[in-house]
């Protein structure tokens, strides 16, 4: 029998989304596959991917825009005890957090206005 594949456009705001809807019968496979590696310890060691990314903790990461041809959307900063970082309240940005560390973070959040005469950089 064979399914036929459910899919609609959805353009609400800004980029087109595609939503697919998975066949009943693949959706039991995967389901199966998954539950059945779950139960497999050497199965499950080799799919830890993350063992071999580089520790991030603590770090700071800034995003603007999208990346394009030799123009990085991303910042990484690596911020030390006493550093303070101001950025405006559009700019997104993720932290990464501690793993097996008493190590903290404070995080202070804040709107400010600027003086006219400090903004004001090309004069009158």
């Amino acid at each position: 029998m064979e399914n036929k594949l459910q899919y609609r456009l959805i353009k609400k705001f800004g980029p087109s989304i595609f939503h697919v809807r998975i066949p009943e019968d693949i959706l039991t496979k995967l389901n199966n596959y998954a539950d059945q590696t779950i139960k497999d310890e050497k199965k499950i060691k080799g799919l830890d991917v993350g063992k071999n990314l580089a520790y991030r903790g603590g770090n700071l990461q800034l995003i603007h825009g999208s990346r394009m041809f030799l123009c990085h959307s991303t910042l990484d900063l690596v911020p030390s005890v006493g550093d303070f970082y101001f950025f405006p309240n559009y700019l997104m940005h993720t932290v990464f957090p501690f793993k097996d560390t008493n190590e903290e973070r404070r995080s202070i959040s804040f709107n400010a206005l600027v003086d006219d005469e400090i903004y004001n950089v090309y004069g009158r």
